[in-house]
């Protein structure tokens, strides 16, 4: 058990609140839960948020670097194969622990909803770091609070590295930034306001003012020189379609905890929720003073199709530059007028040259190689793993059945090691186990096809052979290969 932190409890979901002997951490840190007022809005009254204070204890010193006067969590920069322990308490009103998104962890530290911690509570993680380089980021995952804890500011990114990409030269140290894009409402008093209407419940929340690294309207002073900018869309609904305002091709790296195995450039990039991209944004060649605006360019299929006919009809906001509103009504003090509608267009961030240098590295024309696994490998090619996505009555379900928290439906059980092929439709109407008959009835769920992209091309490039990099809006039922990498309770 000592090789395996965490085990004896997997199975109950008791907490662990006691370092297990035998584990060794490189890294040890305290995370603490609060309530907090942050300046969000610079001039204005402080806004009430949710957050993760840190303390390193032991390890680089690196290891946490804080984003001062901000609502988010620390960066957490790990090493691939450190052990890490973390000491968690809960010193908020709310039930809550915490999710490593994209991290592979055992499930005890995974921070599954059935370890949520009470007020007052305290809990320890432990887990190796056995991600290769790459982009993830962390969360607060209770049942039923994950997204309105997430909106208050229980999240924060996490940086990967590995002796692989410690030989490629790429930004490093001040020219690897945070990017965390994430939308927000907020009244007239500067409070984050949320929406718990029906409406919101079923198309999801959409705020009408952006944030970047927890702050609106963003400029980055940059040198004449190649970026590494990890964007993480910390946004609970919104999908955004990165691309420079000049039509200036852009550039990824990495996607979803992994770099790429070379540089991918398109003319956009779509960007679901919780997804990461690694951005390589090159200002060589650019004068002085020169400015350069990240748009999230217009786009249209992800709303049902009257929603998307009024969205496509409402008259136009006027212009939205990032030094005034970014929106109807939307002032810098963050109005609750106009917003922004799935698929608007609206700036992001601008980038603003400072500083001539010449010391910029060359795209790399190679990054992470890998195999590349196909249907070849999968062991169930003739008769895919079928997950039937419904809302029966107005509650999600799959296959049919609700979220149970100590329940393990019989298509969850799969064999350690083996490698799966998964497929992944809408099913509004009657069952259609297979997954292969087109529904014969039901609402029109183009939008909600584009979240599939999110299960189905979000998992690691290794296991699917897939990255975020292709412009896809996918409305069939979608395949993929995945291999089983951590037990599952019983």
């Amino acid at each position: 058990m000592r090789a395996f932190p965490g085990m004896l409890f997997a199975k109950t979901g008791q907490q662990q609140n006691k370092a297990t002997p035998g584990f060794k951490a490189d890294v040890e840190m305290e995370f603490t839960l609060r309530d907090a007022y942050v300046s969000v809005i610079k001039g204005g009254r402080k806004t009430k948020v949710q957050k993760y204070d840190a303390k390193l204890l032991k390890g680089p010193k690196n290891t946490l670097v804080e984003l001062k006067g901000n609502y988010l969590g620390p960066i957490l920069n790990y090493i691939k194969g450190q052990k890490v322990r973390i000491y968690y308490k809960n010193k908020m009103s709310e039930p809550s622990i915490i999710h490593w998104h994209g991290l592979h962890v055992p499930q005890h530290s995974d921070g599954h909803p059935m370890y949520t911690l009470a007020p007052g509570q305290s809990y320890v993680y432990e887990f190796e770091v056995m991600n290769n380089a790459g982009t993830s980021f962390y969360h607060s995952h209770s049942h039923n609070l994950t997204a309105e804890q997430v909106y208050f500011g229980l999240a924060g990114l996490i940086a990967v590295t590995d002796d692989e990409e410690q030989k490629l030269d790429i930004p490093r140290g001040e020219y690897d930034l945070p990017f965390v894009i994430q939308d927000r409402t907020f009244n007239k008093q500067n409070q984050f306001q949320y929406l718990r209407g029906m409406h919101g419940k079923m198309v999801g929340f959409l705020g009408d003012t952006i944030l970047v690294n927890g702050l609106p309207n963003v400029m980055f002073p940059v040198k004449s020189r190649a970026y590494r900018f990890r964007a993480v869309n910390g946004s609970n609904s919104r999908i955004y379609k990165l691309g420079w305002d000049d039509g200036t091709p852009i550039t990824a790296i990495g996607t979803d905890a992994h770099l790429l195995e070379k540089p991918e450039t398109r003319p956009y990039f779509m960007l679901a929720p919780g997804e990461r991209i690694d951005l390589w944004l090159d200002f060589s060649g650019r004068s002085v003073g020169s400015e350069l605006v990240l748009y999230s360019l217009p786009y249209a299929g992800a709303m049902p199709p009257k929603m998307e006919e009024q969205r496509l009809g409402k008259k136009s906001s006027g212009s939205m530059g990032m030094g005034g509103g970014m929106g109807m009504g939307m002032g810098m003090m963050g109005g609750m007028g106009g917003g922004l509608g799935q698929g608007d267009k609206f700036p992001i961030a601008s980038f603003k040259v400072t500083e001539k240098v010449s010391d910029s590295p060359a795209l790399p024309k190679k990054l992470a190689p890998f195999r590349r696994l196909t249907e070849r490998d999968v062991d169930n090619k003739n008769k895919a793993i079928p997950i039937g996505i419904s809302m029966k009555p107005m509650r999600p379900q799959l296959n049919g059945k609700s979220f149970s928290m100590n329940r393990v439906m019989d298509f969850e059980r799969v064999k350690l090691g083996s490698i799966k092929k998964i497929k992944i439709f809408h099913d509004h109407g009657p069952m259609k186990m297979d997954g292969d008959k087109k529904m014969d009835k039901g609402m029109d769920m183009r939008g909600e096809s584009l979240f599939l992209r999110k299960l189905v091309l979000g998992i690691p490039a290794q296991a699917s052979g897939k990255n975020l990099t292709r412009p896809l809006m996918p409305s069939a039922p979608q395949t993929s290969c995945v291999r089983a990498t951590s037990p599952l309770p019983s």
